[in-house]
């Protein structure tokens, strides 16, 4: 038995820009945490904090973004118009538990 969880999901025109203007997003901000990383030597030196605390002052955004993703993901699961392809509510895992179901 074999379980494609993209199999009943459409990949429409519109979703090319979408992602295209994701990737670039990502691009940005991982130059942005690259720039960090170039100017970290001396923003220990500039704000008096130890190694210990540059480091951390380095991952915030990454730390930061972690929060936001997980908001932004249950507001969109919430809010859309269709359940997810892998969640108990679509058409497609019906389909799968009752083939499961049979197979027993």
């Amino acid at each position: 038995m074999r379980i494609l969880f993209f199999e009943d999901m459409p990949f429409p025109k519109a979703h090319l820009p979408v992602a295209t203007a994701l990737f670039m997003a990502f691009v940005i901000e991982s130059r942005e945490q690259l720039a960090l990383v170039y100017v970290s030597g001396s923003l220990g030196t500039a704000f008096g904090i130890d190694e210990g605390a540059n480091d951390w002052a380095l991952s915030a955004p990454a730390l930061g973004m972690i929060p936001g993703s997980l908001v932004w993901a249950t507001l969109a699961l919430a809010t859309s118009q269709t359940p997810p392809a892998g969640s108990a509510a679509s058409p497609s895992a019906a389909r799968r538990a009752a083939a499961v179901s049979r197979a027993v």
